[in-house]
This record gives structure tokens, C-alpha cells and sequence, in this order.
């Protein structure tokens, strides 16, 4: 039998993270995975980690690569069991099982998470990433790039529902957040990204605005000419004309959270919701043209100074991000994914002292340790709990015993990788994916 290591031996608990990459049709380098350990770590998770997070490890599928360190969290309150993990990580593309192991369960530890391993997190295409959950004070850039807000005027700030923890909650009259200029927001190719929430999806009402005779924006029912009536528009200037990539907001349903990003990259603007491409116009060409060094307005629209040129949004933004490039379809459909929870499943609670293993195919529980050591495991397919120490077979929390005793070595795998091994009162169970004999 092949025995997986315990990462380290003082993290008494962890449990595996499998990426839901099947449809990743290329390989994602160093992309900002998103862990909702809210809705994803098993229950147990709560009870078990340090008050704060700070014994929290992310380790890579070799058990031996920590990631901590390109790593951080969002939104911590184990009273209420909400939290959300960021990670860097590379995605493979379709066909390759992956997952992260996160290790926790260490007595007086301190935590592995800075502001340095938050800006780290996200590879250098990102020139400004605000998860929009600080409740006063700025809006800080959580990449290296330093791109903190400046003059705010919000409702809410940082404590809405959000797509992803805290959010903005903006009053659609005079509410704005501005981030001052910095020559990195002004690229000549880019992607902008945007969770929002509209309380009226018929207003015309700035996402996010860096325009001014120039530049990009995102916009529901832009007046400009470019961006058809009744229309979400993404839209940038190469010269002296606005192009648009525009979807009708009849596909849009008020007070809904919805995903929208604008990517350009010298040839085609294409506008994605909810991961999927929605509009594209190949008429521009070149580079975006920028006349002023003016801020980037979210929730307004963008003069040559300031964020008061009127177009308030009214609803609740989140998650905005700028990369100075063309991020491409894959990485978008996945980034929605990642953001909206469904980028991975979470495994059982394992602890230390025993060592499961998922298998790609079907994704079944295989025991790896010591026939004489105390091991629980679920599956995904339903599977009951298993574990095995001397002649006690453990289903859940309760056990069942032996009616006989067993003979290890008389054990034998069919084609199949399955093996009935116990048999115990109700029936017989199955344990996909043995391998070997003990």
C-alpha cells in the first residue's frame, strides 16, 4: 500500500481542497484561488482551528509545498464560522485532479499571513484588487501596487452582504469611492473586473469609470452613443471614439449579485457576466488612449479630477479588480467560479496520525495508513465514514463490530480497484479503490 506523509505532525487536523478544474481548457498560472471555508471546511473545521486563524497552513497537493505565503484571509470570525481563503496557485489544465490541503489544529501557533503574503497572492497582471470589506478608513489595494482609495462617500461601508464577505452599499445619489491616479490603472490593455448588485438595473449608473475623452468604463445604460439603450456596456477609447461590448439588462434581474468583466486586447472588447462572454466589438484597434491623469471612480462617473461627475450607482459593489492586460476566456469563466464557491469541494476532516487519499476517479476514499490505526473518511459519492482498529469497523459516529475475525492477507482487488472487505448488520460495504493487500 503507498502511504502519503503528514505534512507536519503539529497540525493535528486538516482536510483537502479538490479543484473543480475540469473544464479549465488551459493551464492558469498563478491564479488567486478563493476558498469560502463558510460554506466549504467541514464542520468540524470550527471547532478544531485557533480563534483567529493563525494555525491555518495551505500546502499543495504534494504535502509538502506550503503556500502559505502567497496566501491570506478575508472576512475571519470563527463565531460565526465565516471566512474566506485566497491562494495562489496554478491550475492545470482539464483532466488533472489537484487539490490543497489545508493544515490546522496547532496549540499557541502564529498566524502565516501578512500584508506581504496578501500581495503576493496575485500575480503581477493585477494592478489594483479591492475586496471592499474595510467598514471605515480607506479601501486598500491588496496588491503590491499601493492603490488604496482616496475621498469616500458611502452609505454602507464594508459591512453589506456581499458577493464575497463585505461590500459596499452605495446610495445612487452622491455615493462614490475614488482611487487616486496611478499610472498602472491606465493601461494600454486591460481587464476590469466588478461584482455588482443594482437596485434598479433601468437607471443609467457608472460600475466603475475611468473615462474623461479617454479610457475604460463599465456602465448600465450608458447615454454615450457607443452603448445601445437599455444595455450593460463595458467601453473604452482608442482615439476619439468610444467603443462598446454590450448585453441587454432584460437578462438582468434587480437586487442580484452579478460578475462582470471587460476585457481588451488591441483588437476585440469583449464584456463577460457571470463568466461567460456576453458582447464583442472588433472595430477598435491600438491602444486605449488616456487624456487625463485622472482618478478611476467607482460607483461614479470620472471628471478630469475627481469622482462627482454624477451617474451614482445605486446598490452594492464588490470584488473590483484591474489587470493591465487581456485575461483570457478560461481564466474569467474560472475566476467566476472561484469567486461564486463553486471553483472546488472540500473533503472530510482527517487527523493526524492516519492519511486518506482521494482518487480521481470517482473521487473515493483510500486508506493509507496503518490497518492498526483509527481512520474516518467520507466520500463525495456517499460513502459512510470507515474506520478500521483491531476488530472494530467504524460506520459515522457509531461503531459495529466484527462477527469474525479477518484475514489481511487473504485480501485481493478485482478489476475494478473494488473489494467487499466487512460485513457488518444491515449489509455489506465496499471500499473503492484499494490497492494491495496488508
Amino acid at each position: 500500500m503507498s502511504v502519503f506523509a503528514w505534512w507536519d505532525s503539529t497540525y493535528q487536523y486538516r482536510f483537502a481542497f479538490t479543484i473543480a478544474n475540469a473544464n479549465v481548457g488551459e493551464t492558469l498560472t498563478d491564479f488567486p484561488l478563493h476558498i469560502d471555508l463558510g460554506t466549504k471546511a467541514p464542520a468540524n473545521f470550527w471547532t478544531h482551528v485557533d480563534t483567529n486563524g493563525e494555525d491555518i497552513r495551505i500546502i499543495d497537493e504534494d504535502d509538502t509545498t506550503n503556500l502559505s505565503s502567497q496566501a491570506h484571509l478575508e472576512g475571519w470570525n470563527k463565531t460565526s464560522s465565516k471566512g474566506h481563503l485566497w491562494v495562489k496557485r496554478s491550475i492545470a489544465a482539464s483532466g488533472n485532479h489537484e487539490l490543497v490541503y489545508i493544515y490546522y489544529g496547532k496549540s499557541g501557533d502564529t498566524t502565516a499571513f501578512s500584508d506581504s503574503t496578501k500581495q503576493n497572492t496575485y500575480n503581477a497582471g493585477y494592478k489594483g484588487v479591492w475586496h471592499l470589506d474595510e467598514t471605515s478608513g480607506d479601501h486598500l489595494d491588496a496588491t503590491g501596487n499601493n492603490n488604496d482609495s482616496g475621498t469616500n462617500s458611502i452609505l454602507t461601508q464594508g459591512s453589506a452582504i456581499g458577493s464575497i464577505n463585505g461590500a459596499d452599499t452605495l446610495n445612487g445619489s452622491n455615493n462614490y469611492i475614488t482611487i487616486p491616479y496611478n499610472s498602472s490603472l491606465a493601461a494600454a490593455h486591460i481587464t476590469y473586473e466588478a461584482w455588482f448588485n443594482t437596485t434598479n438595473k433601468t437607471l443609467d449608473k457608472r460600475i466603475l469609470s475611468k473615462t474623461e475623452s479617454g479610457g475604460y468604463r463599465m456602465v448600465l445604460n450608458d447615454e454615450n452613443s457607443s452603448c445601445p439603450a437599455n444595455n450593460l456596456c463595458a467601453l473604452i477609447t482608442t482615439n476619439t471614439d468610444y467603443y462598446a461590448a454590450a448585453w441587454p439588462v432584460s437578462n438582468l434581474n434587480n437586487n442580484t449579485w452579478y460578475s462582470t468583466a471587460a476585457t481588451y486586447d488591441g483588437e476585440t472588447l469583449t464584456l463577460y457576466v457571470n463568466g461567460t462572454a456576453r458582447g464583442t466589438n472588433t472595430d477598435p484597434s491600438g491602444d486605449i488612449k488616456y487624456t487625463y491623469s485622472n482618478p478611476l471612480c467607482i460607483g461614479s462617473e470620472v471628471s478630469t479630477s475627481a469622482c462627482t461627475d454624477g451617474n451614482y450607482f445605486g446598490g452594492s459593489l464588490d470584488e473590483i479588480r484591474i489587470s493591465d492586460f487581456a485575461r483570457s476566456p478560461e481564466w474569467l469563466e474560472f475566476s467566476y467560479s472561484s469567486d461564486a464557491g463553486t471553483g472546488g469541494v472540500a473533503g472530510p476532516e482527517e487527523f493526524a496520525g492516519y492519511t486518506v487519499q482521494n482518487l480521481t476517479a470517482g473521487l473515493y476514499p483510500v486508506l493509507t495508513s496503518n490497518w492498526t490505526t483509527d481512520i474516518s473518511e467520507n466520500s463525495i459519492t456517499g460513502i459512510h465514514a470507515v474506520g478500521i482498529k483491531n476488530d472494530t469497523y467504524r460506520i459515522a459516529s457509531f461503531n459495529v463490530n466484527f462477527t469474525q475475525n479477518l484475514d489481511w492477507s487473504s485480501l485481493t482487488v478485482d478489476s475494478n480497484g473494488i473489494k467487499s472487505l466487512f460485513h457488518y448488520p444491515g449489509g455489506f460495504a465496499s471500499l473503492p479503490g484499494i490497492s494491495g493487500t496488508s
